[in-house]
């Protein structure tokens, strides 16, 4: 009786650390990342936070970061920062400053009265400011032309800048 007790035990305790060492030994890692959205109803912007799967390389993880923010929302009631079937044509990282150009489609197919582009580009340059903490600056651009170009939007590096 008391060896079966014993026995029963010891098999308890192997299979609890048994356990126990291939739930460690999992190595899917996510992290959280959170946009915002505008609202439909409200028009405010909405955080919608999610879990992604961690790469370890960062250039992966901010392509796989930028993706989910073209994917849009997950709430219904959130507004999609791009038109239905539009991502981006490339996205790169250099020195801190996160270069994304853009389809023609996202101006051309973009027919919300009620929100400027201007605004979609804030939230996306915030949102990938927000969620990727090595990145300084984001340029926009359409087919390779600069998106909000002007004497407020730019920013002249220390040697070209003749207003001192």
């Amino acid at each position: 009786m008391f060896n079966r007790r014993l026995v029963l035990i010891l098999i308890i305790v192997a299979s609890f650390v048994i356990s126990l060492f291939f739930f460690f030994r999992n190595d899917t890692r996510y992290t959280k990342v959170t946009y915002q959205f505008y609202n439909e109803l409200s028009g405010d912007l909405v955080n919608e936070s999610r879990y992604i799967l961690w790469e370890e390389s960062d250039k992966r993880m901010s392509i796989k970061i930028v993706d989910e923010l073209f994917l849009g929302p997950i709430s219904v009631f959130n507004k999609k920062l791009a038109p239905f079937d539009i991502s981006y044509n490339s996205f790169y990282v250099r020195n801190k400053i996160a270069y994304i150009d853009l389809p023609i489609e996202f101006v051309t197919n973009f027919n919300d009265k009620e929100y400027a582009i201007d605004e979609i580009v804030d939230i996306i340059k915030s949102n990938i400011k927000h969620n990727i903490k090595k990145i300084n600056q984001v340029i926009l651009t359409i087919n390779g032309h600069l998106i909000g170009i002007g004497v407020d939007n730019m920013e002249f590096p220390q040697e070209l800048d003749d207003n001192k």
